[in-house]
């Protein structure tokens, strides 16, 4: 198959079409990695306004109760389908969430956070370098001059993502959120593409075991040295990095990449040591 042949990328994820059937795979997460998240929000209180913009917050699954916790939690996602089902938590828990319908690759808000979050592998639907350096520069333009970007990506696994053809992955069963008297149990289908560094998804959705929808989810995987150099490449530079949601450090076994960076020219400026002016300087 030539690598790139029906790549699913940012732009045509099917996944993101059903905002409720997302919310019921995915909301035991929150269990996971909230707190995490929290506690990068509280960090950015310490910088200025303290005002947070988190990019790819889907169904505001992490959204919202960073809004309960009274944390200042902007949310940006190119799915209105998301986006509606976000206003809608918001809603129905009474606070107000201001989100923004735009491109994680090209938007410009006005606004400059102290904290840009980019939680749950939404950087791996990036498949180019040219779209992730493309991602970096909008970051950098809404980043006031000490805040920080977070990025969370899987920590590839070869075993793990490559499987037989025939191979099926549970993932989740739970109640039919159109259908209160069916059940969905969903499975998943893994293929590792090594030239385009695809771990290519396809979750296979079963109504009371009928198979109902076939659902691609391609992510790019991103190699611990790879994620550092496109950083770089992108004016930024690592200033944390943690391998789980309890603030551990990287290891070998860990699944996650939680990397912290901020504007490398930011970071130049505040360690420029004043010049001291020259003989003719002074003089005149």
């Amino acid at each position: 198959m030539n690598p790139d042949e029906r790549a699913i990328g940012v732009d045509r994820c099917p996944v993101y079409d059903d905002a409720t059937l997302y919310d019921g795979v995915n909301e035991i997460r929150s269990l996971v990695d909230l707190t995490f998240w929290l506690r990068r929000c509280r960090e950015a209180r310490g910088r200025g306004a303290g005002r947070v913009l988190e990019i790819g917050c889907g169904t505001g699954r992490l959204l919202v109760p960073a809004l309960l916790a009274g944390y200042q939690v902007d949310g940006l996602d190119r799915s209105a389908a998301m986006l509606e089902a976000a206003r809608e938590r918001a809603a129905e828990r009474g606070v107000i969430a201001r989100l923004f319908e735009a491109d994680c690759r090209d938007f410009d808000i006005g606004l400059r956070y102290a904290l840009i979050t980019i939680p749950y592998n939404a950087l791996q639907h990036l498949h180019s370098n040219d779209e992730v350096l493309s991602f970096l520069g909008c970051v950098r333009r809404h980043l006031q001059d000490d805040g920080r970007l977070v990025i969370e990506v899987m920590q590839p696994d070869i075993a793990l993502l490559d499987g037989a053809p025939d191979d099926e992955a549970p993932v989740a069963v739970l109640p039919d959120p159109h259908d209160s008297m069916a059940v969905l149990s969903v499975t998943e289908r893994r293929q590792w593409c090594g030239f385009s560094q695809l771990a290519r998804h396809t979750w296979l959705v079963r109504r009371d075991r009928v198979l109902v929808a076939e659902l691609p989810v391609h992510l790019r995987c991103f190699f611990p040295q790879e994620l550092d150099a496109l950083l770089r490449l992108g004016g930024m530079r690592i200033t944390r990095r943690w391998g789980d949601f309890d603030d551990g450090p990287p290891c070998e076994e860990g699944r996650v990449q939680l990397v912290e960076a901020a504007d490398a020219s930011h970071e130049a400026r505040k360690q420029e040591k004043p010049r001291t002016p020259g003989y003719f300087e002074r003089c005149s």
